[in-house]
């Protein structure tokens, strides 16, 4: 359960780390990416803490200890900048606009690499509407993986029904395993397969080598990241 709410941290991190580059590099594609952050991170991350909760067992009720505050702290996230509900419209308008294209690869590379530089953000990329294409979503992929994002399609008229909000969600989680996939190939790590096997299918995962990582961080005092992050 550990391993997995720690690959979880993994991969919310991946999918936010992507879309805040993303605000340098290709701002006017954040319509859509920033619709799926605020969808997909707080839920899994709320998830990963009610899921945490079975280690504690009756004790995560205790209100003296820094657990429940977290608990409560990330109920109310969801709710800020816009609801799920509010979100799930925002993917699918996007969604219905989107056509293939494939990103140039210098772009990409800019996007998830925490080595390369970025220019200054301005704001003056940003676009209530999308391009029509999508870095994330549109550069090299496993084939699997791009097979189900070409499988989400949703018909513009139609976006704010039970249907749209289904495939706009299972977008969020493919734009997550994209997201994964990209990060992975600037920064490596043992980390990718379990990642998609965790969003691809759904399931908890058997990950000995993030065991042991997610160990190894927490006896050098570093943060569950991807990054170097000392802890105070």
């Amino acid at each position: 359960m550990l391993t997995n709410a720690f690959l979880d941290l993994l991969i919310c991190e991946a999918t936010a780390f992507g879309a805040l580059r993303g605000l340098h590099v290709a701002p006017g594609q954040l319509a859509l990416g920033a619709a799926v952050v605020k969808l997909f991170v707080p839920g899994r991350l709320e998830q990963v803490v009610r899921d945490v909760a079975v280690v504690l067992g009756a004790r995560h009720y205790l209100r003296d200890g820094p657990f429940q505050k977290v608990l409560r702290d990330l109920a109310v996230v969801p709710l800020f900048d816009g609801s799920a509900p509010v979100n799930l419209e925002g993917i699918a308008l996007q969604l219905s606009r989107l056509q293939p294209s494939a990103p140039p690869d210098e772009r990409l590379f800019r996007r998830f690499d925490p080595q390369a530089p970025l220019a200054p953000f301005d704001g003056q990329g940003l676009e209530l509407m999308g391009p029509g294409g999508d870095d994330v979503l549109h550069g090299p992929l496993p084939e699997l993986l791009s097979r189900q994002i070409a499988a989400c399609s949703i018909d513009r008229a139609a976006r704010r029904g039970v249907a749209a909000f289904e495939t706009a969600a299972r977008l969020a989680t493919l734009y997550a395993a994209a997201s994964c996939v990209h990060l992975h190939r600037a920064i490596g790590g043992r980390w990718l397969d379990a990642a998609l096997a965790r969003l691809l299918e759904g399931r908890l995962v058997e990950a000995p080598a993030l065991t042991e990582q997610m160990l190894e961080q927490h006896a050098e005092n570093r943060s569950f990241s991807h990054f170097p992050i000392a802890l105070g």
